[in-house]
């Protein structure tokens, strides 16, 4: 009888399986559904899983239990019928909860409609009870926005608070920082549309790195401040450990195809098995290539 039971964690991929690896938690069927993170693994591992995810940010539930759970509660609710019956109307009361008042908060005003819109259409709306509400569906929905990085989605008492953060240039404002790197890597491909480049392709650049500066040099020598226009390609080197129970063929498989969780661009990797206590870790190594652009629609 399978005893695979499916995960779903509202949590980047990185931080998702360095957890789990770290855990000696066998995992596999990963995958990225917008903020979350699906994967499966035996149903032995259930509280280990929640234990390590206990954080409340961290959102994480089983979207499909196993054969022997579904088997068990279905013996269970067949000789508990009417105790099943009576938890149920009590859940369905205790779920009865109205909200009186649902607020956006962060530095995304401009998206507070279309943000109340999609929390109406995931189950809440002010003066009504929510119990049909879909966090980890609203958080994936709202963070599929345009250049929306983070949400987070919490009660206080009678309030939904939704706080959405945007990168600062999407607003639809440009930017006057200048253009940095979010990444370490090598430069493979610059193109300025405004400013003055500090670096050229082929150089290497650390986080932080000045890579297009807001100002022009004039002739006589001097700076004049300007908007930093352009994109840069940054080639990245990652990493990802995973854990399994077991050497297979199947196994590599999924080990590889898990760098596409960080990146459709990946151009290189390789892979490396470890014995230990309880399984092997398959450490992938991998490069790929990160586009940062700077005020540019």
């Amino acid at each position: 009888m399978n005893n695979k039971v499916i995960f779903e964690v509202t949590a980047s991929a990185e931080t998702v399986l360095k957890k789990l690896a770290k855990a000696q938690i066998p995992v596999g069927q990963v995958k990225v559904k917008g903020a979350k993170v699906c994967f499966g693994t035996n149903s032995e591992y259930i509280k280990k899983v929640f234990a390590i995810f206990k954080h409340p940010c961290y959102n994480t539930v089983i979207r499909r239990k196993s054969q022997k759970m579904l088997f068990a509660q279905f013996i269970k609710n067949r000789f508990g019928l009417i105790v099943g019956a009576i938890a149920f109307l009590t859940l369905v009361l205790l779920s009865q909860t109205f909200v009186l008042k649902v607020s956006v908060t962060g530095n995304a005003e401009y998206l507070t409609d279309k943000v109340l819109t999609l929390a109406e259409e995931c189950g809440v709306k002010q003066y009504t009870p929510c119990y049909a509400l879909d966090k980890p569906l609203l958080t994936s929905r709202i963070t599929s926005l345009n250049n929306v990085e983070f949400c987070s989605i919490t009660r206080k008492g009678w309030a939904l608070i939704i706080d959405v953060h945007v990168q600062p240039q999407s607003a639809g404002i440009a930017n006057p920082s200048p253009l940095k790197a979010d990444r370490t890597g090598k430069i493979t491909r610059l193109t300025t549309l405004s400013g003055t480049p500090c670096v050229k392709e082929g150089d290497e650049v650390k986080t932080g790195d000045l890579i297009i500066a807001n100002y022009e040099l004039l002739p006589d020598g001097t700076k004049r401040d300007c908007l930093a226009a352009g994109y840069a390609q940054i080639e990245v080197n990652g990493s990802i450990t995973l854990f399994y129970e077991e050497q297979s063929p199947e196994n590599e498989r999924q080990a590889l195809a898990s760098t596409s969780l960080y990146s459709d661009s990946v151009t290189a990797k390789s892979l490396k098995i470890t014995p230990c206590d309880g399984g092997y870790y398959y450490h992938i190594n991998f490069t790929y290539i990160h586009t940062k652009s700077w005020n540019i629609e």
